[in-house]
């Protein structure tokens, strides 16, 4: 009987033990997700979310085939993306800038992703219109813009950002209004990236075109 009971505590402890390890084989699709989601949620130490590379054949690594095939995305930023459209002082142009001040928070890391290229790409009068749609960009979404900026390969036009938001708000009155904006719409930014947005702000104030 001593026996009997010892070799069947034996094993409940082994079918507890192998309980944790049984579940992760046999998680449904649900949990997996969840597990990816979780993963997503985590931040830096400016509160941005840590995401996936973003180069020509993905964004925040989603895969640029996710924004191509969206219906929400208008078919002139597509053309841009895909190298069918070229850049010129004309309404479709003007369309695609536009399409940056989207309320579509999954639509807009594409359209950000087209203003990066559009900075490098463009000079002239139409660099100067640029900067006034990444001006209000910045206005509306400071925080948004910040994680972008401290991020590859963003980062790498981080001066030309900030120039060509100061060059399109050339007086004080302009930039007085910039700031009170934008320290109101970073009502979700912590104590880090309030600094970095001040510091920003007064690259903008001293900018001299």
């Amino acid at each position: 009987m001593k026996k009997f009971t010892t070799i069947l505590l034996i094993s409940i402890i082994l079918v507890s033990c192998s309980r944790p390890n049984d579940k992760k084989e046999n998680e449904t699709p649900e949990e997996k997700k969840q597990t990816v989601s979780e993963a997503v949620t985590n931040k830096d130490e400016y509160g941005c979310e840590i995401l996936g590379k973003t180069n020509d054949k993905q964004i925040n690594g989603i895969e640029i085939a996710y924004f191509l095939n969206r219906s929400d995305i208008d078919t002139t930023s597509k053309a841009y993306y895909t190298g069918s459209h070229e850049l010129y002082d004309d309404e479709k142009t003007f369309e695609i800038m536009d399409s940056l001040d989207t309320k579509n928070a999954n639509t807009r890391p594409f359209y950000f992703y087209n203003m990066y290229k559009m900075v490098g790409e463009t000079d002239g009068a139409l660099t100067e219109i640029i900067g006034n749609y990444i001006a209000d960009y910045a206005r509306k979404y400071p925080r948004e813009f910040i994680c972008y900026l401290q991020r590859q390969p963003y980062s790498g036009r981080r001066d030309e950002f900030l120039s060509l938001m100061g060059w399109n708000l050339y007086t004080k009155e302009m930039k007085d209004s910039f700031k009170k904006d934008a320290f109101k719409n970073c009502n979700d930014c912590n104590e880090k990236t309030m600094r970095k947005l001040k510091e920003y702000i007064k690259v903008v104030y001293d900018f001299k075109g």
